[in-house]
């Protein structure tokens, strides 16, 4: 999966925010003064926050693998 910064209607930059082609986000966020991130997909979450991207990242990997159609 290749992954950019999110942009909003506006084509602003979203910070914090990545995204990729498939349709996943990833967001980052602050807990406690903790760096966490979540992904969702459609608007849907995917995981709980972790302190990873990259373990994020495989999450969003592994769950295209899944779920993805039959000869796409």
């Amino acid at each position: 999966m290749k992954w950019t910064q999110a942009i909003d209607r506006d084509d602003k930059l979203i910070p914090g925010c990545i995204v990729c082609e498939e349709g996943y986000r990833i967001a980052r966020f602050v807990v406690d003064g903790e760096r966490k991130f979540r992904a969702s997909f459609k608007g849907e979450f995917i995981c709980h926050p972790e302190p990873s991207l990259r373990e994020v990242k495989a999450i969003c990997e592994r769950h295209h693998q899944i779920n993805k159609k039959p000869g796409a």
